[in-house]
């Protein structure tokens, strides 16, 4: 390894398989593989005009798969709404910009290429292509983040709904040096050799360009969109054409109440306070008030509270907790240490059952008048009304 590059002993993304203390193995029995340009759809058999969900995954863009048992559409879908999954490049193949090899946002692209299905052919199973939502989870929501940024996107969804993104990634200084770093770093690799690269070398050079990222030790995404190249503009641009898209696509944001908990573990260079606020909480209220003043509208923001006791679980309402009340049946989640617990089972689904409804009557209308929504364990969503009690 060239001397002007030095391991990081706590990276984020190589070390994001430790999920697996969290949330269980979501990919075990799964292959990697470059096919991976794929969505799920799930309708109900007599779907007529629906509204569309369209859900990208976390997984800090190096790991997970929109058909993963536990990101199934179906449940959701069971509720009222067609719903989509995507599944594209990852890691080195989707994002990292490698001089004379490829370009930044290949998985960007890819993301973008799938609403533009949705449009095409999501009538076909019974969805309203002009009712498009957009719901993104941790790094999923980092993506749809960009998209608002980013050209050509206008008309590919109409509403967006933010879970856990990761906004602290937006103030990273040496965000740019990093990426410059890796780039030189997987082109001097790939050059040198006579032959194209397997998957297994690039899998292998994916994680060898993880240790010689530029000082950002505690970064939650090494891999990810790169502003300032196509299709995004630089980032001190994106914060206003995020607020000028925001006058046509309303945002529903919201956070976890222990997210930090998680990277503290995994990251512990900062405490789980700093990761709460500084990486999830900060950027998503500073977001709302960016909104709410250049619209004139505060978006609605939800703020996920109910985690088993901790006799059962240490983690609390840790990152990621919300997804088994929305996509996946429990048979997929069953085992996630986050949701030990004798109740755990019972109160996923009576308040995921109540949860899909808020998601889908979002997915209908996007007006909640700016409120607040707090889900514990007796949360209940009133659909006829549309308001909400806790």
């Amino acid at each position: 390894m060239p001397a002007e590059y030095h391991t990081l002993p706590h990276n984020a993304s190589e070390s994001h398989h430790q999920f697996d203390n969290i949330t269980g193995p979501l990919t075990a029995g799964r292959q990697q593989s470059e096919d991976c340009l794929s969505v799920s759809v799930a309708a109900p058999a007599d779907a007529k005009s629906l509204p569309v969900l369209v859900f990208l995954h976390g997984g800090a863009y190096v790991t997970g798969s929109g058909d993963l048992d536990a990101y199934s559409p179906v449940p959701m879908a069971r509720r009222g709404a067609v719903v989509v999954t995507v599944t594209s490049r990852l890691g080195l193949l989707g994002y990292l910009p490698i001089p004379n090899v490829a370009p930044a946002n290949l998985g960007l692209f890819d993301q973008i290429e799938a609403l533009r299905w949705v449009q095409n052919n999501i009538h076909a199973f019974g969805g309203n292509p002009d009712s498009v939502t957009v719901d993104g989870q941790s790094a999923g929501g980092d993506a749809i983040y960009c998209m608002l940024a980013a050209n050509d996107t206008k008309g590919l969804f109409h509403r967006a709904i933010l879970e856990s993104m990761t906004f602290g990634r937006l103030n990273e200084t040496s965000r740019d040096a990093m990426t410059a770093d890796m780039s030189q770093y997987a082109a001097a690799n790939l050059s040198s050799s006579n032959a194209p690269p397997s998957l297994e070398q690039l899998l292998a050079l994916q994680t060898a360009v993880l240790r010689v990222a530029a000082p950002i030790d505690d970064t939650i995404l090494t891999y990810g969109p790169v502003f300032g190249e196509d299709p995004l503009p630089a980032l001190p641009d994106a914060y206003e054409v995020v607020n000028a898209a925001a006058q046509h696509v309303p945002i529903f944001i919201g956070y976890n109440e222990n997210e930090g908990y998680a990277f503290s573990v995994l990251i512990p260079t900062h405490d789980a306070s700093y990761y709460q606020t500084a990486v999830f909480a900060d950027g998503a209220n500073q977001l709302r008030q960016n909104i709410s003043e250049a619209t004139g509208r505060t978006p609605p923001m939800y703020h996920f509270a109910w985690s088993p006791p901790p006799a059962d679980s240490l983690w609390g309402a840790v990152h990621t907790i919300e997804l088994p009340f929305l996509y996946g049946e429990w048979s997929a989640w069953a085992d996630a240490p986050m949701l030990n617990g004798s109740d755990s089972m019972e109160v996923v689904e009576r308040v995921g059952a109540q949860m899909k409804d808020l998601w889908i009557a979002f997915a209908k209308s996007g007006d909640f008048q700016g409120r607040l929504f707090v889900i514990d364990a007796d949360f209940k969503f009133d659909q006829g009304s549309g308001w909400y009690s806790y």
